[in-house]
């Protein structure tokens, strides 16, 4: 697995559920995406769990795939689709978790910073095109 640092769309919800832990968390600015080794996107890592160690998200990550399992067996409408994530969870929590470096973490954020500057700035003048308005 590997935790990718994003910035959040501007149309994004306000809250979501952690992949690892299931708690809703609001989310910032930045997203941390939690990615498969064959690069889908698996979710959202809440910040406490992007501060975990590798061990820990694995072992979050495949207790939520046996509930999902146990619960799978229980509902039968939605069972396929749940056995599914359950299957894909199971894989992924056997891939060991790689972290942004320092570097990386840096420059993304910089980048974050810089983006929604220049944002700011664009929406203080009223266009991002320099146009002026007339009385």
């Amino acid at each position: 697995m590997k935790i990718k640092i994003e910035r959040k769309p501007k149309f994004f919800p306000g809250e979501i559920n952690c992949v690892a832990c299931r708690q809703i968390f609001p989310v910032q600015s930045i997203l941390n995406l939690l990615y498969s080794d064959r690069g889908f996107l698996q979710g959202e890592l809440c910040p406490e769990c992007a501060k975990s160690n590798s061990a820990v998200i694995q072992a979050k990550i495949k207790e939520q795939a046996w509930s999902l399992l146990q619960n799978s067996q229980l509902l039968k409408s939605d069972s396929i689709f749940i056995g599914e994530r359950a299957v894909e969870l199971l894989t992924i929590s056997q891939e060991n978790v790689r972290f942004p470096s320092f570097w990386q973490l840096w420059s993304k954020k910089w980048a974050i910073w810089r983006a929604e500057s220049v944002e700011l700035q664009q929406a203080r003048f009223g266009s991002t095109k320099g146009y002026c308005h007339k009385p």
